[in-house]
């Protein structure tokens, strides 16, 4: 809901994962293409004629598994929390994707709604739980820029107090 044009964030995921040492070309343009089935009508076929088995795997993988029909009755807590327990299964290519997407939403989120960021930021917390795949710089940046995010939310909330 920012006025960021949408290409900006994919390509700022694969400059973070670019910046923590993962420089291979298929992982980086998983990392471009990691929203594409949740957010664009795309046909996963032609998909994988134009990028091959492992760029598609690893961005299928990426895709939210918890928000069709069957699940939209669930809390979003639970839906979260089984995403993030999911992704914990997944390889560490798509655990360090998904972290470095946190780590860029987190940058952004407290300008575009301060209130969602708290819920944001729980959930980020607990993907941390499950990623033991993941590069440790990845979650290390990701721990620091989730202290930054609540010291916002706080510094926020603290000012609306006065």
């Amino acid at each position: 809901n920012s006025k960021i044009p949408y290409a900006v964030h994919p390509v700022r995921v694969a400059y973070i994962l670019w910046k923590h040492g993962i420089h291979d070309f298929d992982i980086l343009t998983a990392a471009i293409l990691h929203d594409v089935f949740e957010d664009c009508n795309i046909d996963r076929y032609k998909f994988h004629k134009r990028f091959g088995s492992w760029v598609t795997c690893i961005v299928v993988d990426c895709t939210n598994r918890y928000t069709d029909g069957t699940f939209k009755k669930k809390t979003r807590h639970w839906r979260k929390w089984m995403e993030a327990k999911r992704i914990g299964g997944c390889s560490e290519h798509v655990q360090n994707i998904k972290i470095a997407d946190a780590i860029d939403n987190l940058r952004t989120i407290t300008k575009v709604d301060k209130q969602f960021a708290k819920i944001y930021c729980g959930e980020k917390s607990e993907l941390i739980i499950w990623c033991r795949l993941a590069e440790p710089k990845l979650l290390e940046s990701l721990n620091q820029q989730l202290l930054k995010t609540y010291g916002e939310i706080n510094d926020a909330e603290n000012r609306n107090i006065k």
